[in-house]
């Protein structure tokens, strides 16, 4: 065991909680108190269900009964007891060892996005189950920064890759400042994607240098010297993904053009809108639909990149949206939406009451 792993845990969590008072004690500090203890410089040892235990109990809300000296001792003994080597801020930036959808776009596995609309409970509650990321969106919701923030933290204590949905108007011409402005903001504060509705490939040409920009977790220091910049700049780029969103007839015209540019490893192709483009509005599985999926598929293979596609409102249960899911798999799209956790939920109380009630 790291003698001074565990010390220094436990010195972190006594001086803090001394100083913090208990409306404090919210996820950013338990995540704070996480970071402190990578940050120190130890290499430690655990494997990668152990990493999302550890964090699970460390980031839990105070109403949890976890004190934070107990989280300290936990965190500090599973590390302590387990078998692989475990990099310190190996869990708070997005890498191919540490991140679901990175690692799967890497080596081709298919992956389940689920969409967030409101607390970070649903972010753990979709992580533990296994889903490889969820999606929030910040277009047609509530979500405020604030928000997002928590979001991520959530996300990074459970495994599940944050992507994250910025407001944009693809119908209007020409690139919205504003809108990469926002982009910046997201990946910023450590979502691995942001997902931005386009309404061209120039859009998404002035999108993809946010591949290069360093701005990620500005509250941790990185790098100390001029000469390690370029090696944290590429890790930076090799964890960040740029993903459009194509609903608008433009970025659809242009969709082979979209696929083509360097940096574009992943592109959605949101079902309600396409298939309104396309003339049969809420047919998500339309022949005409499908044919336009499975070009675009082949169009992302020959280029380096995947296809995203998102299963539609008209699954009556829980089995169909599961064979939907695989239909589009089988036909090659890497990554499925699943849509709101908030509807999922919707629909299980509807089944319960209607099974129980009537």
């Amino acid at each position: 065991m790291n003698d001074h792993l565990v010390s220094g845990l436990l010195n972190i969590s006594g001086h803090a909680a001394a100083h913090v008072t208990e409306p404090d004690k919210s996820y950013g500090f338990h995540l704070s108190l996480l970071n402190l203890g990578l940050m120190t410089g130890f290499n430690c040892k655990a494997t990668a269900f152990e990493a999302d235990y550890i964090l699970g109990y460390t980031l839990a809300p105070p109403t949890s009964g976890i004190s934070i000296l107990c989280r300290a001792r936990i965190w500090a003994k599973l590390l302590a007891d387990s078998q692989t080597r475990f990099q310190r801020c190996l869990l708070l930036f997005p890498t191919e060892e540490t991140d679901r959808l990175l690692a799967n776009l890497k080596s081709g596995k298919p992956s389940l996005c689920a969409y967030v609309f409101s607390h970070p409970n649903m972010v753990e509650v979709a992580g533990i189950a296994g889903i490889d990321c969820f999606m929030a969106d910040m277009m047609f919701t509530a979500h405020d920064w604030d928000n997002i923030a928590h979001l991520v933290r959530a996300a990074r204590g459970t495994g599940i890759s944050p992507m994250i949905r910025v407001q944009s108007f693809p119908w209007a011409e020409g690139t919205d400042r504003r809108t990469i402005s926002d982009a910046a903001r997201a990946l910023s504060l450590g979502a691995t994607a942001v997902t931005v509705s386009v309404g061209s490939a120039q859009e998404v040409r002035d999108l993809v240098e946010l591949k290069d920009d360093w701005h990620r977790q500005i509250h941790l220091r990185r790098f100390w010297t001029a000469e390690e910049f370029p090696e944290y700049a590429a890790k930076v780029r090799a964890g960040t993904l740029i993903v459009p969103t194509v609903e608008s007839e433009g970025a659809l015209n242009e969709l082979d053009e979209i696929l083509a540019i360097d940096g574009i490893e992943l592109v959605w192709l949101a079902a309600g809108d396409v298939t309104k483009i396309l003339g049969v509005p809420f047919k998500y599985e339309d022949p005409k639909v499908m044919r336009l999926v499975e070009g675009a598929v082949k169009t992302a293979e020959k280029n380096g990149a995947a296809i995203m596609y998102n299963m539609g409102l008209d699954s009556p249960d829980f089995d169909s949206m599961a064979a939907a899911a695989k239909r589009l798999f089988d036909l090659g799209v890497r990554v499925v939406g699943l849509g709101a956790m908030e509807w999922h939920m919707q629909m299980a109380l509807e089944h319960i009451r209607k099974n129980s009630i009537g």
